[in-house]
This record gives C-alpha cells, structure tokens and sequence, in this order.
C-alpha cells in the first residue's frame, strides 16, 4: 500500500514541477513552487529507498533529513512572493538558510567520520526542526492575515487574492508536523509507540498536501502587477486620453519609496467622480487601486486618500458601489429579462455569482432577486 502511496505521489509531485516550469511567463512564486516541490520529491525518494530496504549512499538520508527544514523558508518566501510588490532576494535573506546548513554540517561531520548521531543529538535537531517549522508557519500565517487586511483598499475582487487556501495548507503542515514529531518524541523518551507514526497516516497526509498545493499553486495568478507594468500588459479597460484628468502633468503611481505627501482635494473627488460616471472603469473585473492611479495619473496612495477621505470607504467597497449601481440600473431598465443576473453582474465587472450575491446583499441588504420583486 505504501508503496503505491509513494509511487504515485513521486509521479504527480514530478508532473506538478513539469507543469509549473513549462508555463509561460513564470513569475518567481512560480519558480518557488517548483523548488518546493523538488524539495517534496526527495522527501518522497528517500522514504521510499527506506522504506523498500534499498541500498543507496547514507549521505542521501543525511541530505533529506536536514533539508526538512527548509520548508519553513519556501513556504515563507512562496507567501511574500504572491503578498509583496515586486518581491526580489537580498543577500540578507541567505540567514533563512543557516539553520540547514549547521544540521547538514553535523549529520555530515558524523557520516565521513563513521560514527553515529548521538540520541542527544538526533534530539536536539527534532526540536530544533519542530520549533523552525512552527516559527515559519506562525510568521506566515501573520503574513497571510496583514495581506488579507491590505486587499481591501487595494483590490475591487476577491477572486484569487485572498490565499484562504494558503492559510488553511500552512495550518495542515504545521498540524502535521506537529503531529509526527511529538509522536516521534513520545516514543524517543517514554518508549509510546503511536500506531501510524511515519506510516499510513503520515504519509497520506503529506501526499493530501502536495496534491492541494499543487493544485491551489498551479491556478493561483500574479496578485500584484507592478505599477509601469500595467500598459504593457493591456490590462487597461480605459483609455488614458480620454480621462478627465484629475492630476495635470504626467505623474505616475508612487513606488514602495515616494513620499506621501497629503495633497488630496474635493476638487480631486469631483473629478474622480466624474471619471467613475463617464467612463466606467468599475466594469473592468480585475481593476485594482494601482490600475485606476495609473489611469488617472495620481499616485496609488493619493487615490486611495482620495476615497478614503472624501467617500468615506476602502477601494473595494467603492468600487463594489458603483458596480452594484449599474446592476441596479440595467435590473431597472428589463435587461434581466433578455440576460441571466449572472451576465448582467459579469457585464458590469463581477468576477462570480457567489461574490456578486454577496456584495449586492451587502449593499442593499437584499439579495438581487428580492429587488426586482420590489420593483413588480
């Protein structure tokens, strides 16, 4: 039975990696994805080498048990990779790679010198690995509730952005190492063997884990385009000459780095509003905060000001507003009666039923087929 487990998750865990790297346009979470995974299939080869009896080179069980704790920093970088703006490595960031390379060093050291690790030993680097795992998985789930708190004023969808699917995977490894290791524990010093540790049980779930983040992790989009990125892509619903123009001259989307000076007026709201009425960029169903600085040519956190001051709300219900107006009006003017509510919300920038019932109950407190009976 173990063996087909293994087998069969060697296989997929290999042609999620083909996978991800015959994309086109990989981004780096992308390229993070497959090294993680490459990092799940020697997991998966060693298990199987120990578990089968095969003769191999000693130094390869040496190799995977210290590279376990590398899922910790994969799975942080994976997350700051999908949350951050234009994410890049510093040498800084080589520090994540220190708690490796000292258990490397020490199983390695013992190996060429043909001695064994020392109970002790073999004790310390459990814990050691345990607490390394939980830290990262904590630090990532921080991570994980800071992001979803910032997609509010920053995004007009939900829809792939919020990474609930990441959470709960972050919480599954965090339970299943947790799991294993105190079961490891338990029967290194009080001699309990708990039925299943390293078995079936185990080895299901890590299996159940690597299919979900695989699937999860091949669908997920790039969350954040970089500002001078954006004509490039022709992700612009709207063209830039025919805007009203709230900002004279050609100023651009502030960067991570530019001041934010406070120079919002209700001038700035009056035009922003004219833009939202004339040339409806709300109906573009992927439009984000950098999206509209970039067509109105006013930098992102000075839109932002905009709306959160003068409208009193975050980006993402502002937009919802005027998204659920024109259902509202379409709804008004029988278009329902030639086109599912569906195609109205998808026509006037919803991305699903479920975040289009949702936000027209949130907005109207009822539910979009309730309105049109008040209006029979």
């Amino acid at each position: 039975m173990l063996n087909i487990i293994y087998s069969a998750s060697g296989g997929l865990t290999l042609l999620l990696m083909v996978l991800l790297l015959t994309k086109k346009q990989k981004t780096l979470a992308e390229y993070l994805l497959a090294a993680w995974f490459l990092l799940i299939l020697l997991v998966i080869v060693t298990t199987y080498i120990n578990h089968n009896q095969i003769d191999t080179w000693q130094g390869l069980f040496e190799l995977t048990d210290s590279s376990a704790v590398l899922f910790g920093p994969f799975m942080w970088f994976y997350t700051l990779a999908l949350t951050k703006e234009e994410f890049r490595f510093y040498r800084k960031d080589g520090w994540h790679l220190l708690p490796f390379i000292a258990i490397s060093v020490y199983l390695f050291f013992h190996l060429f010198r043909g001695e064994n690790v020392s109970e002790a030993g073999l004790m310390i680097i459990l814990v050691a690995k345990m607490m390394i795992l939980i830290s990262y998985g904590l630090a990532t789930l921080l991570r994980l509730n800071k992001h979803e708190k910032r997609i509010a004023g920053i995004f007009s969808y939900t829809e792939k952005v919020q990474l609930n699917w990441l959470k709960l995977l972050v919480w599954s490894l965090i339970g299943i190492w947790v799991i294993s290791a105190v079961s490891l524990l338990l029967y290194s010093l009080a001699e309990i063997a708990i039925p299943q540790y390293g078995g079936l049980f185990t080895n299901l779930a890590l299996s159940i884990f690597m299919l979900v983040l695989g699937y999860f992790g091949i669908r997920q989009t790039t969350i954040f385009i970089p500002a001078h990125l954006l004509e490039a892509t022709g992700n612009l619903q709207v063209d830039l000459k025919t805007t009203t123009g709230i900002s004279s001259g050609t100023q651009r989307s502030a960067g991570p780095g530019q001041p934010r000076e406070s120079t919002v007026s209700d001038k700035d709201y009056q035009r922003l509003i004219q833009l939202m009425e004339r040339e409806k960029p709300f109906l573009d169903g992927q439009l984000t905060l950098y999206k509209l600085a970039h067509i109105i040519q006013r930098p992102a956190y000075q839109v932002s000001q905009i709306i959160n001051r003068h409208a009193g709300t975050n980006f993402f219900d502002y937009i919802n507003q005027y998204q659920v107006e024109e259902v509202k009006i379409k709804i008004r003017e029988k278009a329902h009666i030639h086109q599912t509510l569906l195609a109205i919300a998808l026509d006037c920038g919803f991305n699903s039923k479920a975040s289009f019932n949702r936000v027209f109950k949130k907005m109207t407190g009822q539910t979009p087929k309730e309105f049109i009976t008040t209006l029979k």
